[in-house]
């Protein structure tokens, strides 16, 4: 599946192994540009029924044929949920440098020390937007995260900065 916006080419995509354009109505898999792209050999019929498997397969999978229903939308805050998410952000985060072991961050090592916070700090920045927007059910920004962790014994200053505009 492309991302929202993504795809940019019929033939291309459709031979690269790009089973489904989104969002919505395509741009570059209407009949018409598919049929070129058969027409002009740019792509095959073997290619098209394999996009096409991979799609029908999925609706399968997930009883689409069988209860074509879609399920309303609902927000479950499972503590389990939560540590799998706090998992999986966390070991993706890389650190590129950790000069003199700063990190991980340790109130007592901290303790009378400033940490100065720039640019979003004090934005709770947890979701894109479109179709990815979510209403978390725990939004903290790392401001705020910091000032319960470390407490009053480090001291918290914060800074916007400057917008640059190019």
């Amino acid at each position: 599946m492309s991302d929202w916006g993504g795809t940019n080419s019929t033939a291309a995509s459709l031979n690269a192994g790009l089973d489904l354009e989104m969002p919505g109505a395509t741009k570059w898999r209407s009949m018409e540009q598919v049929k070129e792209a058969l027409d002009s050999e740019a792509t095959t019929e073997e290619t098209i029924n394999e996009r096409c498997r991979n799609i029908l397969e999925l609706l399968i999978k997930t009883g689409s044929f069988a209860d074509p229903h879609i399920a309303e939308e609902e927000a479950i805050d499972d503590p389990k949920h939560r540590a799998l998410i706090r998992e999986i952000g966390s070991s993706g985060a890389v650190l590129l440098k950790n000069e003199a072991s700063i990190l991980p961050l340790n109130k007592e090592k901290l303790k009378g020390k400033t940490i100065l916070l720039t640019g979003l700090a004090k934005d709770a920045l947890i979701h894109g937007g479109g179709s990815a927007a979510v209403a978390s059910h725990n939004r903290i920004s790392p401001h705020e995260a910091l000032s319960i962790a470390l407490g009053d014994d480090v001291n918290l200053q914060y800074a916007k900065g400057g917008h640059i505009v190019t």
